[in-house]
């Protein structure tokens, strides 16, 4: 009976030893402040999200002397579904537009506003590996083109940025780099584009503690293509910056802007013209209910 009453004494501290352990372990809000801690997207099948991007652009283009002006604002309510996990941790996202308000300066756009409206509720799927590198996204063919007024693709991979491949504590940084072809008008227009990410801060965001993170973004394009038989071609230089609010606990964040610039020519051979032309955009999407 003494042995037996020892014996579960003893079986007592161990176990208030082991929780003594497990409240001691350091979460992540303590480990980027010391050590670093790793961060990856973790989503569980039947997650959803949902967000309302509002971007507003403006373009100043030059033709034969005189100058043209485009701007517009378009809000739209994104919808994204995990609807499948694979075991390398590759997660299948199915993502559709729920909404989408088009606005124009110019009254001879109300055509294209009418085409992108056939935008909403057509479903498109990609994977995201657990750091954020995006596949191929399946369905883009269905929906509606008009340059320059919307680019679908970065619109539904809006949600992910790429994470670092190692521990980070607060003013770490990492990098990404990319190059993306994608057609504008007439032409194919290539884009490379490296950025720079820094975990300046842990900060609350509408009562929830984030990794608050910056980045900056060089830009390089270039682009050839054909209209009515004449030759076309667009080089163009550019930079962005933003913020987010990261949320660990869901792997989403709950806020992004981003604003950006870029100036570039499109050069016409056979009539020996150059069309310049400047572009800014602003973006800032919110997680909603």
């Amino acid at each position: 009976m003494k042995n037996h009453f020892l014996k579960s004494i003893f079986i007592g501290l161990l176990i208030l030893g082991f929780a003594g352990c497990a409240a001691q372990k350091p979460n992540w809000r303590e480990l980027v402040k010391n050590k670093g801690a790793s961060f990856t997207y973790h989503f569980k099948k039947g997650d959803n999200f949902k967000y309302r991007f509002t971007t507003s652009t403006n373009t100043s283009q030059e033709v034969a002397g005189q100058t043209r002006e485009i701007n517009s604002t378009i809000k739209a309510v994104v919808r994204y579904n995990v609807q499948n996990v694979q075991k390398d941790g590759v997660f299948s996202i199915q993502s559709s537009i729920d909404s989408l308000d088009i606005n124009f300066n110019n009254p001879m756009m109300n055509q294209a506003k009418a085409m992108l409206q056939k935008a909403v509720n057509k479903p498109v799927t990609f994977t995201i590996t657990k750091l954020g590198k995006i596949g191929a996204i399946d369905g883009l063919k269905a929906f509606p083109s008009f340059q320059g007024a919307a680019n679908w693709e970065q619109t539904f991979s809006a949600l992910f940025f790429k994470l670092p491949n190692k521990p980070i504590k607060i003013g770490d940084s990492w990098t990404d780099t990319k190059t993306k072809t994608t057609k504008s008008g007439p032409m194919n227009i290539t884009i490379e584009s490296k950025s720079k990410y820094t975990l300046k801060s842990i900060q609350p965001y509408n009562g929830v503690d984030c990794l608050f993170i910056i980045y900056t973004s060089d830009i390089t394009l270039s682009g050839k293509g054909n209209q009515s038989g004449m030759d076309l071609s667009y080089t163009g230089t550019g930079s962005s910056s933003g913020k987010i609010y990261f949320n660990p606990e869901t792997s989403t964040y709950i806020l992004m802007t981003s604003d950006s610039a870029v100036d570039g020519t499109v050069s016409i051979p056979s009539r020996n013209m150059e069309i310049p032309s400047s572009t800014t955009v602003s973006t800032k999407a919110v997680q909603i209910k």
